[in-house]
């Protein structure tokens, strides 16, 4: 994580690549700590995350079908 932090502060990785990563961990800690169980906060990250998944693909598929 710390080579991670230099690493962004040197800028030889994309904010957007770094928080990518961070997401799903970020999304369970929120979860896990507002939901009654970690089980469900799990269940949900995931859920979340292949939702996201499934849109970023369709964008994707989208917008290279109408590029010419």
């Amino acid at each position: 994580m710390i080579f991670g932090l230099r690493n962004l502060t040197y800028g030889k990785i994309s904010p957007i690549s770094m928080l990518i990563v961070v997401l799903p961990v970020l999304l369970m800690v929120v979860l896990g700590f507002t939901m009654g169980s970690w089980a469900q906060a799990g269940v949900i990250t995931v859920l979340v995350m292949f939702a996201l998944t499934a849109i970023a693909l369709l964008l994707s598929g989208l917008r290279n079908m109408f590029s010419f």
